[in-house]
């Protein structure tokens, strides 16, 4: 009687052991894989701090804001007098931007603003005078918040 395994037994069982090695690699590198793509969203998430970004511009120059369900991006900038500045809604809210305080809106009185800005809409300004200006989201007046310092 022969308990010694035959030359096949060891090749399959041999086959089998490397096959499993190999599965066992693959499901290891897919594991860590994922675990890095998952800790670098987390990561990127949470440390993006869109409100304390601050955008410096050149005289007459065109700066872009953008609405998002984060809040105003950036929340403050510095630019020169004559600059135009453009609110761009990418949210699918409806926004209504308007100079502090609320309900008066008299921080900036030719900023007069009835327009309703929908997704993808924009809403442009010019800012020729210097000062400290203060805005909100007149539909949402106790939420986001914005801030344009005018300065030479």
């Amino acid at each position: 009687m022969n308990l010694l395994p035959s030359d096949t037994t060891k090749t399959e069982t041999q086959s089998t052991q490397t096959g499993n090695k190999y599965k066992i690699v693959l499901i290891l590198l897919l594991v860590i894989g994922l675990a890095v793509v998952i800790g670098l969203s987390f990561t990127t998430s949470k440390d993006t701090k869109p409100n304390q970004l601050t955008r410096v511009t050149a005289p007459g120059s065109l700066t872009e804001i953008s609405i998002t369900d984060q809040g105003f991006m950036p929340a403050v900038v510095r630019v020169k007098p004559g600059t135009l500045l453009t609110w761009t809604n990418k949210t699918n809210q409806p926004h209504q931007i308007a100079s502090d305080p609320h309900p008066t809106h008299a921080g900036l009185p030719n900023f007069n603003n009835d327009v309703v800005l929908e997704q993808g809409e924009s809403l442009s300004f010019q800012f020729e005078k210097i000062g400290n200006y203060t805005f909100h989201n007149h539909l949402n007046p106790y939420g986001f918040s914005f801030k344009v310092e005018v300065a030479k």
